[in-house]
């Protein structure tokens, strides 16, 4: 099924898994200091946004060059004048050791919810994701990162895919055992379940979630589980990624109960992916299979489609079914 997974992935429609400390109080008007001291080498933020512009003000005394680390700073938010490609290769330089003030004006950058030019830039989504992934890997683990997160994705005005980002990074924090404060991790269980309660894709990333941190930690529900996963997967009102996650979940958890509403699937006409999903379910639960339509995906064009198709007919092959 890994194999499933990582082909659907390519394929765009399977929800991923891939994957702060202190923030502004106000998501809507987020605001710190910043400026450089001459003296200390210290970094003070002083900055503002709008929720339509991010500024960040010149040094207090700008005719002494600003240290390399704020440089950086500046380019990664975008108070410097900078190419995206320079942007994200600045976040790789930030290293594990950032300061309080660092971290902080990094989450109010988080934070900021997308201009209208730049909702739905996969640009900006993987600036963000790459910030999250810097965050989480601070030496120190940052103060508050569990409630940034949290904030990021109950925030309306946020990108969708920021918001689905956040819910696949709570999750490896959670695997991390959510070092930044005590009660992390029952925060962090009940926001993955209230996302799996969505009525969009987002459901799937945390219904995937879900599965994969009940496999080690018994505080999770597995009956909660299983209902959710069969709700989703019967329901022919759920989204169409997050209906591809939820067959393949039930198949990974061995729930028969799925067969009745997966079998029709297998023909679904004009969306193979999601026939390809109900296929290789089918082929791990032991349902009635459609041989003559795996062979028929088999045969399809997207070389990604013929590889799940031709997998889902071994596992028939080795259930002793006809080929």
């Amino acid at each position: 099924m890994k194999t499933n997974r990582i082909i659907l992935l390519k394929l765009g429609v399977c929800a991923s898994l891939v994957w702060f400390a202190q923030g502004a109080d106000t998501q809507n008007s987020p605001f710190a200091r910043a400026a450089a001291n001459s003296f200390s080498g210290r970094f003070q933020a002083e900055f503002s946004c709008t929720g339509t512009k991010f500024s960040l003000p010149e040094a207090v005394t700008p005719a002494e060059p600003l240290p390399q680390a704020i440089l950086t700073l500046r380019m990664v938010v975008g108070t410097e004048e900078a190419s995206l490609g320079e942007r994200l290769k600045a976040v790789r330089g930030l290293g594990r050791a950032l300061t309080q003030n660092q971290i902080a004006i990094l989450c109010v950058f988080l934070k900021m919810p997308p201009r209208s030019a730049e909702k739905d830039n996969p640009g900006l989504h993987g600036l963000k994701n790459d910030i999250l992934n810097v965050l989480r890997d601070q030496t120190l683990p940052p103060a508050r990162l569990t409630e940034t997160m949290i904030g990021i994705y109950r925030d309306p005005a946020q990108d969708s895919v920021i918001r689905d980002y956040a819910i696949q990074h709570l999750v490896v924090w959670y695997e991390r055992d959510a070092p930044d404060a005590l009660g992390a991790k029952e925060k962090i269980r009940a926001v993955i379940q209230e996302a799996a309660c969505e009525q969009s894709s987002i459901a799937g990333t945390a219904l995937l979630g879900l599965h994969r941190l009940s496999e080690r930690d018994a505080a999770f529900d597995q009956a909660e589980i299983d209902r959710l996963a069969l709700r989703l997967a019967q329901s022919p009102d759920t989204p169409i990624a997050t209906h591809i996650t939820a067959i393949q979940v039930c198949a990974e958890r061995g729930l028969k109960e799925a067969l009745p509403a997966i079998e029709p699937l297998a023909q679904a006409p004009n969306c193979v992916p999601l026939r390809l999903s109900a296929n290789a379910a089918l082929a791990r639960l032991g349902g009635a299979q459609p041989v003559g339509g795996l062979r028929r995906i088999e045969a399809d064009e997207e070389e990604a489609a013929g590889g799940v198709s031709a997998l889902a007919l071994r596992q028939l092959q080795r259930k002793g079914q006809p080929y």
